[in-house]
């Protein structure tokens, strides 16, 4: 008697359980926007300590069905990690606020990168600020004392002549001494610079040892010379910038001191 009680009451016992946990259980929803309010389509919201989980459609609006207690964890890329514990409330709107960390310098090295200072790359990075505002008419006479190991000699006196650059000395006695100019990831002739804008120019990156080598083959035995040029990004404002360089001459007053008859 008592084993028929024990399987009657079991069953109403489930039955009650499932209904107390269904009735605990909710949808829950909501939008998801940066610091600028701006919805983010593909964020994460996860129920932490447990695999359910959903993401952001377009407009950043998500749903999911919850238990009260239970705490949803939303995470974007680039975005701080927020956690809400869920309560009486069905809509739960949240803002992430960007991400900002300090990045130390990084040298590339072959197929690696590493930080400067635990870099054994002999490489120097010059950027705009050194560069632009430079009466010159070419770059590379630009770069003329401001790397160590490279040397740049204007071999003519023609105004807009190619000037002669070496790194680290000449390395052939035969064959060609030139460094490796990349200029936006393609290779190019030295020549191409006497048409390049140095107010343009981003940052400079010479590479003088065997890492160039490791990088670009034996193309860059004589060492590479890489230039960066400036590019607009994304969701960023107009910005003009003029530079105008003016000069005059003028004649030698013939003044002089003439002796009479």
């Amino acid at each position: 008697m008592k084993s028929k009680l024990t399987w009657i009451l079991l069953p109403l016992f489930m039955v009650l359980g499932l209904t107390i946990s269904h009735a605990q259980e909710k949808s829950v929803t909501g939008t998801i926007v940066d610091q600028d309010n701006v919805p983010l389509p593909g964020a994460s919201v996860v129920v932490v300590g447990t695999s359910r989980g959903t993401q952001t459609d377009f407009d950043g609006n998500y749903s999911i069905l919850v238990n009260v207690g239970e705490v949803l964890r939303f995470s974007y890329i680039g975005q701080m990690t927020t956690e809400r514990t869920v309560g009486s409330e069905a809509v739960i709107n949240v803002q992430l606020m960007q991400e900002a960390q300090e990045l130390q310098e990084v040298v590339l090295q072959g197929y690696r990168t590493a930080t400067r200072a635990k870099s054994s790359v002999a490489s120097q990075t010059l950027t705009d600020e050194t560069i632009k505002n430079r009466p010159n008419a070419n770059v590379l006479q630009t770069l003329s004392g401001q790397v160590a190991g490279l040397e740049v000699n204007t071999v003519s006196g023609q105004p807009g002549a190619a000037p002669s650059v070496r790194i680290r000395g000449i390395n052939s006695i035969n064959g060609n001494t030139a460094p490796l100019f990349i200029i936006d990831g393609t290779p190019v002739d030295e020549d191409n610079f006497r048409s390049i804008n140095p107010q343009e120019i981003a940052s400079v990156d010479v590479l003088k040892d065997a890492a160039a080598t490791a990088v670009y083959g034996n193309r860059g035995a004589n060492g590479v010379v890489v230039i960066k040029t400036k590019q607009g990004s994304y969701n960023t404002p107009l910005q003009i910038n003029y530079t105008g360089i003016l000069s005059f001459s003028s004649l030698q007053d013939n003044d002089y001191n003439l002796m009479n008859s």
